[in-house]
């Protein structure tokens, strides 16, 4: 079974994960804003900023996965 990729969010990236933003920070993705763009929004586990986002398109957020 294949999965169908979003071209708006290449990385497949949702709430709960924790993507690498574009200031290289871990986040932990608390939001998608997907009215036209896919905006990702979440909290940075380094210092704890609020909030982090990024466009999940333009900016390449890479996806971290936690196993």
């Amino acid at each position: 079974m294949t999965k169908d990729i979003d071209p708006r969010n290449p990385a497949g990236i949702r709430v709960g994960d924790i993507y690498e933003d574009c200031s290289f920070h871990p986040v932990l993705c608390t939001e998608i804003d997907d009215d036209g763009w896919v905006v990702l929004s979440g909290v940075s586990l380094i210092d704890g900023t609020y909030p982090r986002s990024c466009d999940a398109q333009h900016c390449e957020p890479i996806r971290i996965p936690v196993e």
